[in-house]
């Protein structure tokens, strides 16, 4: 369908043209007019760094450690079962990693450059964070097989209280 000179584009369609479009008559206005809205708040929610909600959404969210976990009894074979329980201990990685990124105020998703960034304790803290959930748990396997729910709850709370004391340091003090 024709879209009339100063009409307001569709989101989708706006950022395909804007993407795609090269100005050959004229100084751009009526793209710019035709776009800017969608463009602005693609770039906003581009922009907006993590939050500390996000980090316990990894948690118990929907798709979260402890949901994943606890589905991860109904598995039907044991190639399943670890495929799970590595996911859920990752996605506790996931929310110490994302509250990093908020503590920072950054967009940086990489682990190894986050570490870095923080300060000390939290730098020592999240690099027993990576070793243990992101490499030995996540990518080599080696996670314990013995009292599993326990261990999962356990690094389910030194991941909140990481969480929280990253945005307990982070807020201003009301003295």
């Amino acid at each position: 369908m024709p879209v009339e000179v100063g009409e307001i584009l569709k989101e989708s369609f706006a950022v395909q043209v804007r993407g795609a479009c090269r100005v050959v008559y004229g100084d751009g206005t009526y793209l710019r007019l035709a776009t800017d809205h969608v463009m602005e708040r693609l770039i906003d929610k581009l922009k907006a760094d993590p939050t500390y909600n996000e980090a316990r959404i990894c948690i118990y969210g929907v798709e979260g450690a402890k949901r994943i976990f606890e589905r991860s009894f109904e598995a039907k074979n044991e190639a399943e079962l670890d495929s799970c329980i590595r996911l859920a201990f990752n996605r506790l990685f996931d929310a110490a990693r994302i509250a990093a990124m908020a503590y920072i105020a950054t967009e940086e998703t990489r682990w190894g450059k986050l570490k870095c960034m923080l300060p000390a304790p939290h730098e020592e803290r999240f690099k027993d964070i990576i070793d243990k959930l992101h490499i030995q748990f996540f990518y080599l396997g080696n996670y314990p097989t013995e009292n599993i729910e326990e261990e999962f709850e356990r690094w389910l709370r030194i991941i909140e209280e990481f969480i929280h004391s990253l945005e307990a340091e982070s807020k201003p003090s009301n003295s």
